[in-house]
C-alpha cells in the first residue's frame, strides 16, 4: 500500500519498504521537507548582541545574523529588546526601561539562505553590547 505525504510536489512513500531500507531515504527526504515547510510557516527565533564599541560610543551600530539557511528575500524579520536580557555592559534594568525607548532596530539587509543585517540607531551615545531578540518568517 502506498501512502502519500502532502508536500510540494507530492512525495510518495512506500511504507512496505521502510523496514527493508529501500524507502528510508524517501522518509528522510519527507522529514527534511516538512522541517523546511515548518520553518517557512513559523520562522526561526534567536538572540544576539549588537556592539556600540568603546567610549566615547556611537549613535549607530550593526550586527549580522548568519546561519539562516531557509530565510528568503521576502521573509519578514522582527527585532526587539527584551527586559529579561542583559550583557556584560548593560543590565536587565537598562534592557527593560531605557534601551527599548531609545534604541531602534531594523533589518537593513536580508540575504536569502544566509541571514540578515541588523542596524541599531539611538538618540543616546551608547557604548558596549546590548542584547536583542529576533524572529523571521
Amino acid at each position: 500500500m502506498t501512502q502519500q505525504v502532502l508536500l510540494n510536489p507530492p512525495l510518495k512513500i512506500n511504507l512496505g519498504n521502510v523496514f527493508g531500507v529501500p524507502g528510508l531515504d524517501l522518509i528522510e527526504a519527507a522529514l527534511a521537507a516538512a522541517d523546511n515547510n515548518f520553518t517557512q510557516l513559523f520562522g526561526q527565533v534567536g538572540q544576539a548582541q549588537i556592539n556600540f564599541g568603546a567610549a566615547p560610543g556611537t549613535f549607530t551600530a550593526t550586527a549580522t545574523v548568519t546561519g539562516q539557511t531557509n530565510i528568503l528575500a521576502t521573509s519578514s524579520v522582527d527585532l526587539w529588546i527584551q527586559g529579561t536580557d542583559s550583557t556584560a555592559d548593560h543590565n536587565t534594568a537598562e534592557h527593560t526601561f531605557i534601551l527599548p525607548e531609545y534604541v531602534f532596530l531594523t533589518a537593513s539587509v536580508v540575504t536569502p539562505g544566509v541571514g540578515f543585517t541588523v542596524t541599531a540607531v539611538t538618540t543616546l551615545n551608547l557604548t558596549g553590547n546590548i542584547a536583542f531578540r529576533w524572529l523571521w518568517r
